[in-house]
């Protein structure tokens, strides 16, 4: 499963590939305090397999790959622009060879890696050097995991966040109708960039205001697609077909849905909702509220679909999906831990930490 963030558009991206190791020298000094944890589900045998060397665990943005031997992650690569130049780099899971596979001056972000692990997609936003980033224009590309073969499969500059479908043939990504307002829209076409379609429109409601849709999911099988669409304080969920047609609504709320994540066989949907954490049915029905969460969590499904991973208060947490056998993985005063995601075999969650100063907090305790 993979977390598309169209709600970051307001925030980060970029590319250019180069199969080069990176060197912990080379990379801007993000925090010495940043680290990459590998913990066992039940928090046992944790270990820190990064840690500094230009990651800064809010942006990070952890993605395992298939065979679960490696982890792509992003990080600062610029002194100068401090913040804003973040390349993309794998690891393997025990922290050697650590690989960077693009040498971008711009920004880069939301990589995801193909069903077969030979390849990874990522959204690149362009110039505007050091200035703060606040919306387009955007590259999509593809890369292999070894840093060769970098390529550009989109030309409008509004597209961005590619997700695979699980047969690797397909990719869904978001559309950005309008570079003045947030507006996005969900699109798919092939690898070789042809057979672009919208499969959501942006659409004026009756008070005027628009709707914008964001956060897709490709079901397991690949035949559906869950997408979240806002409007002036209104959220709702849809589920849709893979081409666009049999859109249902299967919830709506009065706060923002984010993520809406399916479990690996396909029935259920976690997803948060005004600080809680829920799963449902796939067609809206049996939904349960199951934890208090963070704002906009991170949430990871286990392969087996028993349980998942997510977070809230700072801290790292693994729950049944009956919401019983809930567990806190992660340890620390004054740290936050934050990015969980479970690995494909099911033996590791990885998820990034930081030293934070947060009220209540003591280094004393």
């Amino acid at each position: 499963m993979v977390l598309l963030t169209s709600l970051w558009i307001a925030a980060t991206l970029s590319l250019t590939a180069s199969n080069t190791q990176a060197q912990p020298s080379s990379l801007a000094a993000a925090s010495n305090a940043s680290k990459i944890y590998l913990s066992n589900p039940n928090g046992q045998n944790k270990k820190v397999i990064l840690r500094g060397e230009g990651i800064d665990a809010l942006q990070v943005e952890l993605a395992w790959s298939p065979d679960s031997r490696q982890l792509a992650y992003l990080a600062y690569t610029d002194q100068k622009c401090f913040g804003k130049e973040k390349n993309l780099f794998t690891v393997n899971a025990d922290g050697t060879a650590i690989q960077q596979l693009t040498n971008s001056d711009d920004e880069i972000a939301l990589p995801v890696w193909s069903p077969d692990g030979k390849k990874l997609a990522y959204t690149k936003k362009f110039g505007a050097g050091c200035e703060p980033f606040t919306g387009g224009p955007f590259g999509m590309y593809l890369i292999n995991s070894d840093g060769s073969g970098n390529r550009r499969i989109d030309s409008d500059g509004r597209s961005f966040a590619p997700s695979f479908s699980p047969d690797g043939k397909t990719i869904a990504f978001g559309h950005l109708e309008s570079m003045k307002y947030v507006r996005n829209s969900i699109y798919s076409m092939g690898l070789d960039g042809l057979n672009k379609k919208p499969l959501t429109k942006v659409r004026r409601e009756k008070n005027g205001s628009f709707t914008s849709q964001g956060l897709y999911y490709w079901s397991p099988n690949g035949l559906n697609i869950s997408y979240t669409q806002r409007s002036e304080g209104k959220s709702w969920l849809y589920v849709m077909r893979n081409d666009g047609s049999h859109k249902k609504r299967v919830m709506r709320a009065k706060f923002f849905i984010t993520p809406a994540s399916w479990s690996p066989d396909g029935m259920w949907i976690a997803y948060s909702n005004d600080r809680s954490l829920y799963v449902m049915r796939a067609n809206g029905t049996k939904r349960r509220r199951l934890a208090f969460v963070s704002r906009s969590p991170m949430l990871s499904w286990s392969p087996d679909g028993k349980r998942f991973v997510y977070e809230a208060g700072h801290n790292i947490y693994v729950i049944g999906k009956n919401g019983h056998g809930k567990k806190r993985i992660s340890r620390g005063t004054c740290v936050r831990h934050t990015n969980p995601v479970w690995s494909p075999d099911g033996k590791w969650i990885a998820y990034a930490s930081e030293a934070y100063r947060y009220k209540g907090c003591s280094r004393k305790r």
